[in-house]
């Protein structure tokens, strides 16, 4: 049409877009222009409406198959699809045609990854406790900071009873509270089997709670009713572990009766529910539950307004963004006095701190913790490790694509000439990255799913569970390979394709420059890592040496702990049966000497509290133990002033350590001799002074140590065994037992061992470490490899020659090491000064730490460069015992 109406609008947009999309092109001219002829004519004789409608209809009558474009006409994708399909044979070809280097590069790749893979589970699993409760966010535990006079005296993890009422009733931040008190000293639960045979264990995973604990805490009840579980005095809650170990099943467990004794409990409780057993990734341990009330009634907190024992564990819900700082200078305002009031110290203040729950594990460094705390030092630099790992497997790939850049410049410029630009040529190269990353990624995974339980045995914890069942596990997998590709492949995507095509055609080869300075750089940095990571093992394992070598001041060897009872028959004379039990140990042959006590090396304390100076006011912070009078010789303490305890003692004396009487203030260990000291309100006497001891494991400094003596004291048994016919030996030992003390179960282990326990988290950290640094060197050999490979194919040549002219095996393997040994050389010269920066600084956390000696620099220096030298040898041996015939007919 010459002239088109104008007060008639154009026929509809969408449907002629519509038309002109499967139109074919020969045809859309005459049909477009026919339909909006056609549309005009019925807009002025019908109306609009009735034209449009009719226009819709017509696009669709004329869609008939020989009017069609072709399927490759119709869609982008078909061009797009047909463009991976080349890129993918192109990929194919090249990999298949240098399998050696693609080998390299994906088993470089794929080691990269587990690794990283590896230690996202540990780091997924550390950083996930306690994040599962409902108000993960608004939960918080009260840990206890005391100062006297200005200076801090506690830091403590517990807290008093009165905490959490206190803070309740004066504090409107605070919605609740829920205390809960560690059963401390293993029970003794007894049950009648369906036989009616009456057995007993010792439990010690036990917790006293508030009747609303499970209100704060996520812990799911398998059978019974969560708002009434712990409302009765004399219900219990166990695990469904602990049903089927007693009762067969959770079900048969409800309603059932168990007897526990020795502890703060000697009544039977009622099975009120059965809760499932806790996972791993909460910083609680308990298989047993018991209402508060039961410990509350004790004299000892009947007597106390709330503020002398400190030896619960006080949580809070408040505010997911309550003002932490606020809060602990109003708390110690309102619980200082009351504090100072009860213990009569006028210029004491307590801060109760707060800390999220969720942050407990990682973040809490105080002493007396429910269970041993992990380290977000430790975890960030594990992630740091797998990061670091992955990126030598990255290097590689950017190293070996540019290294190979001559050999495809060709490549290049033939396809420019027929007409390829850069763009395409990046987005080929940049598929090969993707290509070789998702090839990586499917082996990473398998490595990863079989190495997992291997793992999870080094570091004692079941990682198999963790994220690979979450979405955002795979999101995150796919975020990585995205990256991976982007920064392995983006910058030899580029290199390779900014080739000029008349230059390669000419057989100029491209020199490359700025891709050689960059491979420098980055095989300095890789080798640089490792060096840091092997020098960081070195110290690890030297430090844990110490640590378990060092002289502990006390002898452990040889001594067996046997768990004293806990049930005493009513009316027995306690005192008379551990005489009796004594006596009967001494008429075995193999049995030196034994002792009663309150705890063990590393068993932890009985009591914390504050001793002054006679005659002073200052007061200083303490531990004790008591135990009897044998229990220092059994240990071989060394005595340096006065005497160990008499059993037959007439005045209320103690044994003090090193550390006691320098914190104190009472002179040299003989001067101690003659002061006095308060304790709690008793005046006691020093009857001797012994060389500091390791209680604890040397993570820890000595602290101020009393052993108080206590003949009636066998919560442990401590008997030193020649360990000659060592079972027959327990068989005595454990007749004798049960002879005295019916009714109590035979429970031993020997101390040296469990002391040892507490090197465990060490030990498995320097496994992990060493396991991760070994990783990292053989992707950076693997990568060293393929350089070293392909710098001697580009030479082949030139060793014929020199071969010719009578060069040496020897002289020809300097020549091809020589470039590589020194960027080793100096990747040794960087990483060193870093590690021992690192590691002291590590060290600094250790009251009894390793000298960085020659060792920590001599062993990474010969085990990098030897492994590095072998690494380039061995590849480039085979190039230069080549028949320089054949090298000089290499093209």
């Amino acid at each position: 049409m010459e002239h088109l109406p104008e007060h008639i609008p154009p026929p509809p947009q969408r449907w002629d877009r519509f038309l002109r999309w499967y139109c074919a092109e020969s045809f859309i001219d005459e049909v477009q222009g026919d339909l909006h002829e056609q549309y005009y004519r019925t807009a002025e004789e019908a109306g609009i409406a009735s034209a449009r409608r009719q226009f819709r209809i017509q696009v669709i009558r004329f869609m008939r198959p020989f009017r069609m474009k072709h399927f490759s006409e119709l869609s982008p994708f078909y061009f797009q699809l047909h463009m991976f399909k080349h890129y993918f044979t192109i990929t194919h070809r090249n990999m298949w045609r240098h399998r050696g280097y693609s080998a390299l590069n994906i088993l470089g790749l794929s080691i990269g990854m587990a690794a990283c893979m590896l230690i996202l589970h540990f780091v997924d699993l550390e950083s996930s406790y306690d994040h599962f409760h409902i108000s993960a966010d608004e939960l918080y535990r009260v840990q206890s900071i005391g100062y006297d006079n200005g200076e801090e005296e506690l830091r403590e993890a517990c807290s008093s009873h009165g905490m959490g009422p206190t803070l309740l009733d004066r504090m409107p931040e605070v919605r609740g509270f829920v205390r809960i008190h560690p059963w401390y000293t293993a029970n003794v639960i007894t049950y009648r089997d369906e036989a009616g045979m009456e057995k007993s264990f010792f439990e010690e995973k036990g917790l006293y709670a508030d009747s609303n604990f499970l209100d704060f805490f996520n812990f799911p009840l398998r059978v019974g009713d969560r708002s009434r579980a712990l409302q009765e005095k004399k219900s219990l809650l166990v695990s469904v572990s602990a049903a089927y170990k007693y009762f067969g099943s959770p079900e048969e467990a409800m309603g059932k009766y168990l007897m526990i004794g020795g502890g703060r409990l000697e009544n039977e409780f009622k099975v009120a529910g059965v809760f499932e057993d806790l996972p791993q990734n909460t910083h609680f341990e308990f298989e047993f539950l018991v209402p508060m009330a039961n410990v509350l009634e004790n004299q000892q907190y009947q007597n106390d307004p709330g503020w002398n024992w400190n030896n619960f564990f006080t949580y809070l819900k408040a505010s997911a963004d309550l003002d932490i700082a606020a809060f602990e200078k109003k708390g110690s305002d309102i619980v200082s006095p009351l504090i100072a009031e009860a213990w009569d110290e006028e210029n004491y203040r307590l801060v109760p701190e707060l800390i999220k729950v969720k942050d407990i594990h990682l973040y809490s460094t105080y002493v007396n913790e429910l269970t041993p705390s992990g380290n977000a030092y430790t975890v960030y630099f594990f992630g740091l490790i797998g990061i670091l790992i992955l990126l030598i497997g990255w290097i590689n790939y950017i190293n070996l694509s540019t290294a190979r850049a001559i050999s495809r410049a060709k490549e290049v410029g033939i396809r420019k000439t027929v007409g390829a630009i850069k763009p395409q040529l990046v987005r080929q190269f940049l598929f090969e990255a993707l290509f070789t990353n998702l090839i990586a990624a499917g082996i990473a995974i398998g490595l990863t799913a079989l190495t997992l339980p291997y793992l999870s045995e080094v570091v004692g914890k079941d990682l198999t569970n963790i994220q690979q069942s979450h979405t955002s596990w795979w999101w995150m997998l796919a975020g990585g390979l995205l990256l991976g590709t982007l920064l392995a492949g983006l910058y030899p995507a580029l290199v390779l394709s900014s080739f000029r095509p008349l230059a390669v055609l000419k057989g100029l080869k491209p020199t490359g420059k700025g891709g050689f300075s960059l491979r420098k750089v980055l095989v300095v940095f890789q080798f640089t890592a490792t060096v840091a990571l092997v020098a960081g093992t070195v110290a690890i394992y030297q430090q844990l040496q110490l640590m378990r070598s060092e002289d502990l001041g006390m002898a452990l060897d040889q001594v067996m702990i046997v768990k004293g009872p806990r049930i005493m028959p009513e009316g027995s004379d306690r005192l008379e049966k551990k005489k009796l039990f004594k006596a009967r140990l001494q008429q075995i042959p193999q049995v030196k000497i034994a002792a009663g006590g309150g705890s063990i090396p590393g068993g932890g304390y009985n009591l914390g509290s504050e001793v002054t100076k006679l005659g002073e006011q200052k007061s200083h912070s303490f531990q004790a133990v008591f135990v009897d009078a044998d229990f220092a010789p059994t240990y071989e303490f060394n005595l340096l002033a006065g005497h160990v305890f008499d059993a037959e003692i007439d005045r209320p004396g103690i044994l003090v350590n090193e550390a006691f009487i320098q914190k104190v203030g009472l002179g040299t260990p003989e001067q101690a001799l003659e002061e006095r000291v308060v304790i709690m309100g008793d005046t006691a006497h020093i009857l001797g002074v012994l060389q500091d001891y390791a209680w604890n494991s040397l993570r820890e400094a000595h602290v101020p140590f009393i052993l108080g003596h206590s003949e009636r004291s066998m919560t442990n048994w401590n008997i030193k065994l020649n360990t000659a016919e060592l079972s027959n030996t327990i068989a005595e030992v454990e007749a004798a037992y049960a002879e005295i003390f019916p009714g109590n179960p035979f429970d031993y282990y020997f101390v040296d061992e469990f002391f040892d326990q507490q090197y465990k988290t060490d030990r498995q950290f320097g496994s992990v470490f060493t396991i991760f640094a070994g990783l990292a060197m053989i992707v950076a050999c693997l990568g060293l490899l393929g350089l070293a490979a392909f710098g001697a194919s580009l030479r082949i040549k030139e060793i014929g020659i020199r071969k010719v002219v009578g060069a040496s095996l020897g002289q020809l393997l300097v020549l091809l090491s020589r470039d590589f040994m020194l960027l080793v050389g100096l990747a040794v010269l960087i990483g060193l000064p870093l590690a021992w920066w690192l590691v002291d600084s590590w060290l600094q956390n250790f009251p009894f730490r390793i000298e960085l000696g020659w060792a920590f620099f001599l062993i990474p220096t010969l085990l990098v460069g030897s492994i590095a030298l072998l690494t380039i040898v061995l590849n480039t041996l085979r190039t230069a015992q080549a028949n320089p015939v054949e090298a000089l007919r290499y093209e």
